[in-house]
């Protein structure tokens, strides 16, 4: 029977790069009898761009077209493929009835739907999720206010955090055997590698062949600059894209520098280790029963990382640190003015010099 890989994300799992790798290892994984197809003629359609979680499969979401011509486009990679690759967060976040839409497929193709999904701790998620919001967008809640239980504050992302409830939704379509869960922990990674992982799960094993990716592509923000930039959000004078503009790649070079050197020492959680254990607890036995159902675990661990006051202290931000970020923000915006009023100058300069050799 054909079968079909579904990627779901979930979101801040390391989706970027295996996509990323994907993408630039289609030919490799068709020679092994993996097929990833891609279709350019809709990336213009999605809002995100390259560096974006879309993946090749985003349209199924994203862009407007009739049911009709999605099973076509399915159809056709099915004629004249037997296995296939699909990745996009977007069935996460905004599929709201998985189960229907895993019918929808089944229905089209006579296909054996394997769905793998990699699951974050839900504190380590959220707060990945809040830094993402305030970081691109223009959220403008804290930290505190995201992780009160009773708030609404980022309540699209807080309803996908039952992570059983959505997979027995889809396990009731295509079966539990059918839903590959890998916890999103690198001490869990086959060769503590998310590549060599997923691999693993599509049955093909790490060689030279493959071409690996050569930057993170999803750094992270200070958490100084974080705030800074949710404080900026709060503007109401500037865009999205105006904001984003202007000061994005500035108040990123941290996260760069940090993913270049492999030492993102001061990115560490905004909340407390105590603050981290309530918010767990009311997930406690779901995340066991995962481990049990789906993991085969009878120890009920989903996730092994151990979080302690010691290691992971609220790391917090002071008035000082993001005056600092202020000032590395109006030097470097200035600077870049300055340099930008000089190289217009010197193409007025060109034209005069132009203009009066021509009028003799």
């Amino acid at each position: 029977m054909k079968k079909l890989y579904l990627h779901i994300g979930t979101p801040k799992t390391g989706t970027s790069t295996l996509q990323h790798f994907f993408s630039n290892n289609r030919e490799v994984l068709e020679n092994k009898g993996i097929y990833y197809p891609l279709w350019p003629e809709y990336d213009s359609l999605l809002d995100g761009g390259k560096e974006s979680t879309f993946g090749n499969f985003g349209w199924i979401e994203r862009v407007a077209m009739d049911d009709e011509h999605k099973k076509e486009i399915i159809e056709d990679i099915f004629e004249k493929y037997d296995n296939v690759l699909l990745s996009t967060e977007c069935i996460w976040i905004e599929t709201k009835d998985k189960s229907a839409f895993l019918r929808w497929l089944k229905d089209i193709c006579d296909i054996d739907i394997r769905v793998i999904v990699y699951l974050r701790r839900q504190d380590d998620y959220l707060e990945a999720q809040y830094r993402e919001y305030v970081r691109v967008l223009q959220f403008t809640d804290s930290i505190h206010e995201v992780f009160d239980c009773n708030s609404a504050s980022l309540g699209e992302v807080k309803e996908t955090l039952n992570y059983l409830s959505i997979l027995n939704d889809m396990a009731d379509v295509i079966g539990k055997n059918n839903i590959i869960i890998r916890p999103y922990e690198k001490g869990q990674f086959r060769n503590n590698s998310i590549i060599d992982d997923f691999l693993y799960l599509l049955g093909l094993t790490p060689d030279k062949a493959y071409k690996m990716p050569e930057k993170n592509y999803n750094p992270s923000m200070s958490n100084d600059a974080l705030e800074l930039k949710r404080r900026m959000n709060k503007s109401g004078i500037a865009t999205i894209k105006e904001l984003n503009d202007c000061f994005y790649e500035t108040l990123m070079i941290d996260g760069i520098e940090s993913a270049i050197s492999n030492s993102p020492v001061h990115f560490k959680s905004m909340l407390s280790a105590e603050e981290r254990s309530d918010f767990m607890k009311q997930f406690e036995k779901s995340n066991e029963q995962i481990a049990r159902e789906y993991l085969g675990r009878e120890d009920g661990k989903l996730f092994y990382q151990n979080y302690n006051a010691c290691d992971n202290a609220a790391n917090d931000v002071f008035v000082e640190h993001i005056l600092d970020e202020t000032i590395k923000i109006f030097t470097s915006t200035f600077l870049k003015m300055n340099n930008r009023i000089i190289q217009l100058e010197d193409k007025i300069n060109e034209l005069q010099i132009s203009r009066d050799v021509e009028d003799g």
